[in-house]
């Protein structure tokens, strides 16, 4: 799924309950953003603040622009976290790296040329 992707959006969210392995968190949530990470793909990535101390990996101490947004959700609900600007920012600028990429990958092996002396 990672070789046909253009891009990744993961959200690091407290889990409701208990994984069946015990992790605080799905091994998924590291192992799909580590492979886009690893692909040069696009990663957006948002982490709640409660699970900044239990996450690990992919999801701590990687530099802009995969430093994951930080929502601190005990102030800041969702429909504020979504109306801020700095989600609008990100996600924009994802959106862009996500098209440029795609547009790259699909294009014609050729780019035709108006008035070229080529």
């Amino acid at each position: 799924m990672i070789n046909s992707s253009y891009g990744l959006a993961a959200a690091l969210l407290v889990p409701t309950g208990p994984t069946p392995t015990g992790e605080p968190y799905s091994p998924l949530l590291q192992i799909e953003p580590s492979m886009a990470y690893q692909r040069g793909l696009p990663l957006l990535l948002v982490i709640e603040r409660a699970m900044q101390d239990r996450a690990n990996g992919i999801w701590i101490g990687q530099p802009a622009p995969f430093t994951p947004i930080v929502w601190f959700s005990s102030t800041i609900s969702v429909d504020q976290f979504f109306d801020s600007v700095q989600w609008k920012e990100a996600l924009h600028m994802w959106a862009g790296q996500v098209r440029s990429g795609y547009f790259a990958e699909t294009g014609p092996e050729f780019e035709y040329r108006f008035n070229s002396n080529d």
